[in-house]
């Protein structure tokens, strides 16, 4: 789930600084940006936050993939490590 807060500049309100939150079970992305007002500065922080966030969970997953799979190998060769 998406956490956002958003601050204006405090010398141009014309400037925003975004900072979102991604928190799931494997844990957390965190993102931040500071761009202009806009409709196309709005469309280019939510399509930029949400490409890193899903590279994120991509590399999240090859760490989970590749530590479960070393795990696996671990307890194979060593029997006294399996409980």
């Amino acid at each position: 789930m998406w956490d956002i807060k958003v601050n204006f500049d405090s010398d141009n309100d014309d400037i925003a600084i975004v900072n979102a939150t991604w928190t799931e079970a494997a844990g957390s992305f965190s993102y931040s940006m500071r761009r202009s007002k806009g409709v196309g500065a709005v469309n280019s922080i939510v399509a930029t936050a949400i490409r890193q966030r899903n590279e994120w969970q991509r590399k999240n997953g090859l760490n989970s993939n590749a530590a479960a799979s070393i795990l696996t190998k671990i307890n194979a060769a060593d029997p006294q490590g399996v409980k």
